[in-house]
């Protein structure tokens, strides 16, 4: 495995990596290799911080099954018995069915109007996503809702656990009893070194999300990883 993320570091192939493998159970494969960042030589480690796009759809859909299971919400309920304000321009009949199977018309919210700033803002984009106008009829396509799906899903937890913070709650009923609180978050405080000397840097597009935003910083990082730094790789293997 180390040999085969070394080769697709060496051909640029990938930037870092984390491996990990389960067989009944236990982890018999971990390994990580590469670097943080394009532009942040800082070698990857198994505490590492990635964002996970949209692996974190999974996550979400799991919090409404969570209260579906507790009988706070049921699938076939209008989202608007939930969340009053959401039920207008056409979203008055959208069920929260419609939200989990991808059908709810909004699958091209939010577009290219708002930029970085409104986008990292949960609630800006909660007040904005009960504004929107659904681009189909709810219940009638299936189209993959890219970026929508978090907030529509975010704001009927919030809705229906009487405004609970949906990164609260993920934490709380899904990460601590996983005991992966630590390494899965929405969300983090950079101000908590604990956290942000583990967070990968992003760029293509989220510049201003960068952990290391200083421009002048970034090429002192390019020219230590150009000058040859050493990257760290760390494998572990168990056979039973």
């Amino acid at each position: 495995m180390l040999e085969v993320l070394g080769e697709l570091y060496d051909e640029r192939l990938i930037t870092g990596i984390q491996v990990a493998a389960y067989h009944g159970g236990r982890c018999v494969v971990s390994a990580c290799a590469g670097t943080l960042g394009t532009a942040d030589p800082r070698p990857v480690q198994p505490d590492s911080l990635f964002n996970c796009f949209s692996v974190m759809k999974g996550i979400t859909a799991t919090a409404l099954h969570i209260l579906a299971d507790q009988h706070l919400l049921a699938y076939d309920d209008l989202v608007a018995a939930h969340w009053p304000v959401f039920g207008q321009r056409g979203k008055e009949q959208t069920t929260i069915r419609h939200v989990l199977t991808h059908r709810a018309g909004l699958h091209k919210f939010p577009g290219l109007q708002f930029g970085l700033k409104e986008l990292c803002d949960f609630h800006t984009m909660l007040r904005l996503l009960e504004e929107a106008t659904p681009t189909s009829v709810p219940g009638e396509q299936a189209q993959y809702h890219v970026l929508s799906f978090g907030w529509l899903v975010g704001g009927i937890v919030e809705a229906a656990t009487k405004g609970q913070p949906f990164a609260e709650f993920v934490r709380q009923r899904i990460a601590a009893p996983l005991g992966v609180d630590d390494e899965f978050m929405i969300g983090v405080d950079t101000s908590d070194d604990t956290i942000s000397s583990r967070i990968a840097t992003l760029v293509n597009g989220f510049a201003s999300l960068l952990h290391f935003n200083s421009a002048e910083r970034g090429r002192e990082m390019s020219r230590e990883r150009s000058s040859g730094r050493e990257r760290s790789r760390e494998f572990e293997v168990e056979r039973e």
